[in-house]
């Protein structure tokens, strides 16, 4: 979403007293327009600035929009709504100049997530991410995901074995690669005299792919399964059944034992789901 999606007021308050435990989501409330000040004490991309709301008026004064962003390094804070556990999720615009702004563009963090990095707690997203900036990789093959994820609160009703925790649960669609033909032909003859032509058309054969979405519904993350929900069918996938994993900006892709073709589940950012199933695989299989 660009600066003119802004054009419309958001409709968020200030945080809540945050509670750094998943039984006490901290939330942003919607009930009305937001103030103008500070709504995050510290900036997750510079680590200096502070996250504040400002409302700039238009030409002559006719219309006005609120732009959440850093105080120093103009990093934009795009609301996209609410996680599926009730948390208010903010998209990180950079201005996609140098490797850093790249790494950090499009990704998504939670209201609380944003709240205590302010009071210095640290976010294994954002330690993912400078660890990438510090060793000038854009892979994450290399990259220590020996992180910590705090549990949320399992709002999908999702059934648990003991010590079994949520550690992520949003919307997502069930999408599946369809590979198809495309013909092609031309004609291969050769005029050897006036009206006779020796040889005649030719075809060839290539291979299409396309992707098609099967399902809609969501996609949760706990420390032994995989679970996607959706209003036709549900999928759970175990760590052993797992052999490849992949993830874009928005997506997830999933390859699964004695199944041909990948799973691939849309999301708001690819990296935090895929980080989570990595842990989850490496923890089960220790």
């Amino acid at each position: 979403m660009g600066i003119f999606g802004f054009l419309y007021k958001w409709r968020v308050l200030t945080p809540l007293a945050p509670e750094e435990t998943s039984a006490n989501p901290v939330k942003l409330q919607t009930d009305k327009e937001m103030p103008e000040g500070i709504l995050f004490n510290k900036c997750v991309f510079c680590k200096e600035g502070q996250v504040k709301v400002q409302t700039k008026k238009g030409l002559f004064g006719l219309t006005s929009q609120q732009i959440i962003g850093c105080s120093v390094c103009n990093t934009e804070y795009i609301p996209i709504g609410k996680s599926e556990f009730g948390q208010d999720k903010f998209r990180i615009k950079t201005k996609n100049q140098n490797f850093k702004e790249t790494l950090y563009d499009w990704r998504v963090f939670y209201s609380n997530e944003l709240i205590v990095f302010g009071k210095g707690k640290n976010n294994p997203i954002v330690e993912i991410l400078d660890e990438m900036v510090s060793k000038k990789e854009d892979g994450i093959d290399k990259i220590d995901l020996n992180v910590t994820f705090q549990s949320i609160d399992n709002t999908q009703g999702i059934v648990l074995e003991k010590d079994e925790n949520v550690y992520y649960s949003e919307s997502a669609a069930l999408l599946e690669e369809r590979v198809g033909r495309s013909y092609s032909t031309g004609y291969a003859g050769v005029r050897v005299s006036k009206g006779v032509f020796l040889g005649g058309s030719q075809g060839q054969s290539e291979p299409t792919h396309s992707v098609k979405q099967l399902d809609a519904g969501s996609l949760s993350i706990t420390n032994s399964k995989l679970l996607f929900r959706g209003s036709f069918k549900n999928i759970q996938i175990l760590p052993k059944e797992i052999i490849s994993l992949n993830f874009g900006k928005d997506y997830i892709a999933v390859g699964v034992k004695n199944r041909e073709k990948l799973r691939y589940f849309t999301v708001d950012d690819g990296l935090r789901p895929y980080v989570l199933i990595q842990a989850m695989t490496k923890k089960v299989r220790s």
